[in-house]
C-alpha cells in the first residue's frame, strides 16, 4: 500500500495532506522532502527578515561622506565619478 507521499510523487503533485507537524500541527507538507509547508514558509520569512535588516543595519553605519564627492555631490562607487 503506498503512502500519501508516494501517492502525490506518483500524481506530480508537489504537496500533499500527511502527519500533523511536531512544531505547527499543519498536516500540508512537500512531496520532494516531506516538510512541513508552514514551517518552511515561516523560516524562510524570518531568514528574509533578518537579511533585510542585516542590509539596512550596514547602510546606516556607513559614514556620512562614504558616498559624497568634495562638492556634497554623489559619488558613483564604479567610477568615484559624479
Amino acid at each position: 500500500m503506498k503512502t500519501a507521499r508516494e501517492n502525490a510523487a506518483v500524481n506530480g503533485d508537489k504537496k500533499y495532506q500527511g502527519a500533523p507537524c511536531r512544531k505547527c500541527v499543519g498536516t500540508e507538507r512537500y512531496t520532494i522532502n516531506a516538510a512541513c509547508v508552514a514551517c518552511t514558509k515561516r523560516v524562510s520569512q524570518a531568514n528574509t527578515d533578518r537579511l533585510r535588516q542585516q542590509l539596512k543595519d550596514a547602510k546606516d553605519r556607513r559614514p556620512p561622506w562614504h558616498d559624497l564627492d568634495a562638492e556634497g555631490g554623489v559619488l558613483c562607487i564604479i567610477t568615484k565619478r559624479t
